[in-house]
């Protein structure tokens, strides 16, 4: 956090290495709850961060594909 012209400003890159730490710690098989006790948040939220994470991984997989089809 930083405090700029009266505001609090979240360093937002930080909470996305926050986040992907999170989900990999799940998807190498720790248990959700002690991710989620240690890092203050709910189940639901790692549970979410995690569907994103699989999401945006399978949208580059389509991207690469679609790629290397138009290069045909």
């Amino acid at each position: 956090l930083s405090y700029i012209f009266g505001f609090w400003r979240v360093n937002n890159e930080k909470i996305k290495e926050q986040k992907e730490h999170a989900v990999k710690r799940y998807l190498s098989g720790e248990i959700a709850t002690a991710i989620t006790t240690e890092m203050g948040i709910s189940r639901s939220v790692l549970y979410l961060w995690v569907k994103q994470f699989r999401e945006k991984k399978s949208e580059n997989v389509i991207s690469v594909l679609s790629y290397k089809r138009l290069q045909e």
